[in-house]
């Protein structure tokens, strides 16, 4: 009677269990950081040629992607929260850039009355702003945005061997 009491009580623990809790499976921390990196060097490129040969419909094109693609990729790996992220990264920080860029050139108009003394330099200094909050932005996707977690299975294979001495048994896989 205790036989069939400890036969119930392990099958009960058994289908209890979680199914992510398989003893022969292991996390492995996965990143995806060069799919990153060449994503937001290619975009950051076309908008940098954009914005050096002032062609607006490249440097457009090179900011609509850098704001889209990164955070597709994070979609595309199952990280909803990552892509969200930094999809309001890429949309804030270049535009703080933007803000603050002027705010950082000093231009020799004390005096002159023209109300556009200095713009060349202040316009200069929004593109490089720019530029600035888009590396800051890859940095951080690369840094903390770009790896997750995943269950790999272990791959453990009964091995027997025979050898001149005698037979050997035992396990092989990787761990």
């Amino acid at each position: 009677m205790r036989i069939l009491v400890v036969l119930a009580v392990l099958a009960l623990l058994a289908a209890v269990r979680p199914a992510a809790a398989d003893p022969l499976a292991k996390r492995v921390r996965v990143t995806y950081r060069l799919e990153v990196v060449i994503a937001d060097g290619a975009l950051l490129a076309i908008t940098g040629i954009g914005a050096a040969t002032d062609s607006e419909p490249v440097a457009y094109a090179g900011l609509t992607g850098f704001l889209l693609a990164t955070p597709i990729l994070h979609a595309i790996h199952n990280k909803r929260k990552s892509s969200v992220g930094s999809l309001l990264m890429r949309f804030t920080i270049p535009l703080v850039g933007a803000v603050a860029g002027p705010n950082f050139v000093s231009t020799q108009c004390g005096g002159n009355p023209d109300p556009n003394c200095g713009e060349d330099e202040k316009t200069t200094a929004r593109k490089i702003g720019i530029g600035a909050g888009m590396l800051f932005v890859t940095l951080i996707d690369v840094a903390f945005l770009a790896r997750k977690w995943e269950l790999r299975s272990l791959q453990i294979l009964p091995v027997a061997t025979r050898m001149a001495w005698g037979t050997s048994v035992g396990f092989a896989g990787s761990f």
